[in-house]
């Protein structure tokens, strides 16, 4: 059967896999940074009002990036914008750990990682639909949701172990910085086509 077919033919594939692990880094930057910012804030001695802001251009940056995700993979190609936007992450958490902690550059960075926040789900469900076939998407999906939200446990309570025993963030910039740059160069190792074999099962009928 079709259904069976693509589900144990995912499975089996390293690809997906790669697909899983980076956004099990999505999970761990988003969470991270959604349950921590605050802390962040307060630590860097700015208001408490800085804090409200932040989180409200994170929202309001990651609608604009989602949206405009959608409409680039369908005229680019999806593993490349997926590495382009995890190297962003990367571009801005390390412009971060090195500019001024002032209102504006909170701001600014807190836009700048709203930007690339969801927006890495387009292209990843993108991909899964595109290796699999749409009839298993859900189901892929959510395992890879599932594998997300492994990560975004680690991201929080990561963060908080880093702040009880070091007494800051700097340890928990530097794994984001690293896990960036990993998920953006084995993003580019993801086939966005499906090789004939696996073409030739997914085209079957359901019945046949």
């Amino acid at each position: 059967r079709f259904e069976s077919g693509s589900l144990r033919t995912a499975l089996a594939s390293p690809h997906y896999w790669i697909i899983n692990a980076t956004f099990f880094v999505c999970g761990l930057h988003v969470f991270f940074l959604m349950t921590h910012l605050p802390g962040v804030i307060e630590l860097c001695g700015l208001p408490s009002s800085v804090s409200g802001l932040s989180l409200a251009a994170l929202g309001l940056f990651n609608i604009a990036g989602s949206i405009a995700a959608g409409f680039v993979i369908q005229r680019c190609s999806m593993k490349r914008m997926l590495a382009s936007l995890y190297a962003a992450r990367g571009v801005g958490i390390a412009l971060f750990m090195v500019a001024p902690k002032n209102e504006l550059t909170v701001l600014v960075f807190s836009a700048w990682m709203g930007l690339t926040y969801m927006a890495v789900l387009p292209p990843t469900a993108g991909l899964i639909g595109r290796l699999y076939g749409t009839q298993r998407l859900a189901t892929l999906l959510g395992m890879t949701f599932l594998v997300h939200q492994a990560g975004a446990f680690l991201g929080a309570w990561l963060g908080g172990v880093v702040l009880e025993r070091t007494g800051s963030y700097d340890l928990m910039w530097r794994l984001d910085l690293a896990l960036a740059a990993v998920a953006a160069a084995v993003s580019l190792a993801v086939r966005e086509q499906p090789p004939p074999t696996w073409t030739a099962i997914t085209a079957r009928p359901i019945n046949a």
